[in-house]
């Protein structure tokens, strides 16, 4: 893997941090619509809350791709041998 891989195989890592963080505290916002007040739409807000969540997840796996096509010839992380 040459310099110009390296580098952007830590961006995208970088990226994939901040989608985790942020998809933690999508989470742990769910735990607070509860507390919204009545007549707020409790499910229409928990499942735009999921699907937040569900692409933030999607992002993370889509960086991890681009990390595979652009760095490792197209081989997937779980596919390498381990040792």
């Amino acid at each position: 893997m040459d310099k110009m891989q390296e580098n952007f195989k830590v961006m995208c890592n970088n990226l994939r941090e901040k989608c985790h963080e942020l998809e933690v505290n999508v989470r742990i916002l769910t735990g607070a619509v509860g507390e919204l007040p009545e007549g707020s739409e409790h499910q229409e807000v928990n499942a735009n809350l999921m699907l937040t969540i569900r692409h933030l997840e999607d992002a993370q796996m889509r960086l991890g791709k681009a990390i595979q096509w652009g760095c490792d010839n197209g081989v997937s992380c779980y596919d390498k041998k381990n040792g």
